[in-house]
């Protein structure tokens, strides 16, 4: 039995036609897949899968993903100075090495899909697990690091950093049960339970994202907020301390950026993972998620490093007055 492709109303997918309850493609570009159609349920539906698979623009997305990851790798490495920067950046290297095996497994064979080949789904799930690592690491580390060396951001930080710790914390639970769940894929595929457990899974994912942004507003963006007020407030001062304005001054770039990186790269993934959760078709199209979402996270963690680096650099010019921020990165 044909299923129709909701909420746009054609049958068997927009490049596909139903003769006698079983979908052909009509265009030779596209085809049929079992990857992600958890909403079978039944072996005995495939023929009523939607022709909504182009293997070759997978097989080009996985190797644009695989040759950036391979790049991004490198210039990590180009910033590791000592074993202290390799141990802090080490889940960012385990995610970017899972996401290039992922990758250069799926242009070798393109038929390992995620949910039916052993491999590849425990490399994909291990992957989303060091991304929530990567993810939530980076900005906890940094609040940490600027309340530490900052007295005066100390006193207003006690309950925001117990909150940042506990979802901290949480968030890496949501990834452990997310990299559990993907593990036990393979074991139901195309069984009833495996719409269950994914969408469980897509849920947390979804979670995770939502929870980004939430902290983008509520810890980066306060912490934003406090240091220009304070700044502004101390310059009006004829006591005020240059020296810790303008080291302040010097964190706002960053932390502009971090806000935005974390909420750019999450807000889109909200509507697109919470809409697998009411929308069949919508299973389908995690076959693009995939390589998408690690591309989103690679470039987002490459981004912070580049800021880490610029921040590195900003901190090493010398100041004989009181700047704005936007002249650290001129």
């Amino acid at each position: 039995m044909c299923r129709d492709f909701l909420p746009f109303g054609a049958t068997c997918g927009l490049t596909g036609v139903c003769l006698n309850g079983t979908c052909f493609c009509t265009n030779p570009e596209w085809t049929k897949s079992t990857e992600f159609a958890f909403y079978l349920g039944d072996e005995t539906e495939v023929d009523s899968l939607w022709c909504n698979t182009n293997r070759l623009l997978l097989r080009r997305m996985y190797l644009f993903l695989a040759i950036y990851t391979i790049i991004a790798l490198i210039g990590y490495s180009m910033v590791v100075k000592k074993w202290g920067n390799l141990v802090r950046l080490s889940p960012l290297f385990i995610e970017g090495i899972l996401v290039t095996i992922s990758s250069i497994t799926r242009v070798v064979d393109p038929e390992r899909f995620f949910g039916e080949d052993v491999f590849f789904t425990i490399i994909v799930s291990f992957s989303f697990l060091f991304a929530h690592l990567v993810g939530q690491g980076f900005y906890v580390e940094y609040i940490n690091y600027l309340v530490k060396k900052y007295p005066v951001l100390e006193m207003i930080s006690t309950s925001r950093l117990r909150r940042i710790r506990q979802l901290y914390i949480f968030l890496i639970i949501d990834g452990v049960v997310v990299c559990v769940l993907g593990f036990a894929l393979p074991a139901v595929h195309l069984q009833p339970a495996s719409l269950v457990i994914f969408r469980v899974l897509a849920f947390l994912e979804g979670l995770h994202f939502s929870i980004t942004v939430f902290n983008a507003y509520y810890f980066v963006g306060f912490y934003i907020g406090y240091i220009e007020k304070f700044v502004a407030q101390e310059e009006m001062s004829w006591t005020h301390n240059a020296d810790l304005l303008v080291n302040l001054r010097r964190h706002l770039p960053k932390l502009k950026s971090t806000k935005s990186a974390m909420i750019w790269s999450n807000v889109p993934w909200v509507v697109l993972v919470f809409s697998t959760l009411f929308w069949e078709y919508g299973l389908t199209l995690w076959q693009y998620y995939i390589p998408l979402l690690h591309f989103t996270w690679i470039f987002a963690a490459t981004m912070q490093v580049v800021n880490q680096v610029r921040f590195q650099l900003n901190k090493n010019k010398k100041f004989a007055r009181v700047v704005s921020y936007t002249d650290l990165v001129e």
